[in-house]
């Protein structure tokens, strides 16, 4: 899984407990890639396909329980439902008599920290696409409900491919929680690696200029010199990515990206707009242009989050011709009613006017018709 994977054969075959074996009856151990304290990675060939694979076995022991075989193969079984290009495919999983075994996709290159001791400086062009892909396979994992809980430098894996390098995470397998909890332990992982890459780099084209902090306490003592040598956009999106606080973090591992992606575009980061907003940082004017647009960015932020009063509907406003509408129909109603009001008085009127054949009928004064005489 390594360059240094062809070498283990030879320098170390001593530390290779099943160099030579077979695994579950078709993975014959090659070479010993990486150990640890609980298991053992190892360079294996798939007898049948003749396919190179990286097999992880946890060795069986007395100091080995059940519970952490189960939970080994549990974390396997979770991890092989991601896919996508920047994260290390299981194929295979199970139990074997020298041990519960993983089978991973074989990498050629090297671990992250292996080509950072290769490298004195880093340019940015090589640290912020690195952050960029893990954060990519993190959003990937979370999207699914499947969470790192260990991500650190040498969990990242530098593929060789051509001119352009592939970085690909190693060790996924924990299953998120319903708060969120755990993906935002995630994003704060990821701020770590960020700052240990991004301490390594130069800086050369990017304006910087110092930051004055007013509240000290919101930033972690262990943060040191590494974060104060970087620029202050990045600080800040450093400094937001390890809050320790949730409010003050990246609620999601996509914002953190987005805020990476303004920085390397030359816009401002949102992160260095909310902390210069909320009083917590000033940047100290001594390159006044660019501290001057970035303090208008902050004023305008303030301004677009001030509370709005709720809007006043105004009273419609009825046309003439809408009243007139309105008047016949009221008009309309009013004839009506008195129509039905006509109807019933005589329909319901007692006594009735009798009418006798050959006989007029009698009608009362008060509804006779007023004669040319009267």
């Amino acid at each position: 899984m390594a360059d240094a994977a062809g070498q283990a054969s030879t320098e170390r075959p001593a530390r290779g407990h099943f160099v030579g074996k077979t695994i579950a009856g078709r993975y014959r151990i090659e070479a010993v890639v990486d150990e640890g304290g609980a298991a053992v990675v190892y360079e294996a060939r798939h007898e049948a396909l003749g396919k190179r694979v990286a097999l992880k076995v946890l060795h069986a022991g007395p100091d080995r329980s059940k519970g952490v075989a189960e939970h080994f193969l549990a974390r396997a079984k979770l991890a092989t439902s991601l896919t996508g290009p920047h994260v290390n495919k299981i194929s295979d999983f199970g139990q074997s008599a020298e041990g519960s075994y993983v089978v991973m996709d074989w990498l050629d290159g090297e671990l992250v920290p292996a080509w950072m001791a290769q490298n004195e400086s880093l340019s940015l062009d090589e640290v912020l696409p690195i952050v960029s892909q893990v954060a990519e396979a993190l959003a990937t994992a979370h999207a699914l409900g499947v969470v790192h809980g260990g991500l650190e430098l040498r969990r990242l894996f530098r593929v060789r491919q051509g001119e352009e390098d592939r970085i690909k995470v190693l060790g996924f397998g924990e299953r998120a929680d319903a708060e969120g909890d755990r993906a935002r332990a995630d994003v704060r992982a990821l701020g770590e690696v960020l700052l240990e890459l991004a301490s390594r780099a130069r800086f050369d084209d990017v304006t910087t200029f110092a930051v004055r902090r007013q509240r000290e306490a919101e930033l972690e003592p262990v943060l040191g010199q590494k974060v104060r040598k970087l620029p202050a956009a990045l600080q800040a999106i450093v400094v937001k990515a390890l809050a320790l606080e949730t409010a003050k973090g990246y609620r999601k591992v996509e914002d953190l990206s987005a805020d990476l992606e303004r920085f390397r575009t030359g816009e401002i980061p949102d992160a260095l707009l909310e902390m210069i907003a909320s009083g917590s940082w000033a940047l100290i004017p001594e390159q006044s242009g660019v501290a001057a647009a970035i303090e208008r960015a902050a004023a305008a932020r303030r301004e677009a989050n001030k509370p709005r009063p709720a809007p006043v509907r105004p009273t419609p406003r009825v046309t003439r011709k809408a009243q007139h509408h309105q008047m016949a129909l009221v008009a309309a109603l009013v004839a009506g009613g008195l129509a039905a009001g006509w109807f019933v008085s005589g329909f319901f009127a007692s006594p009735e006017v009798a009418v006798s054949p050959g006989s007029a009928p009698v009608v009362p004064a008060d509804l006779r018709p007023i004669g040319p005489d009267e």
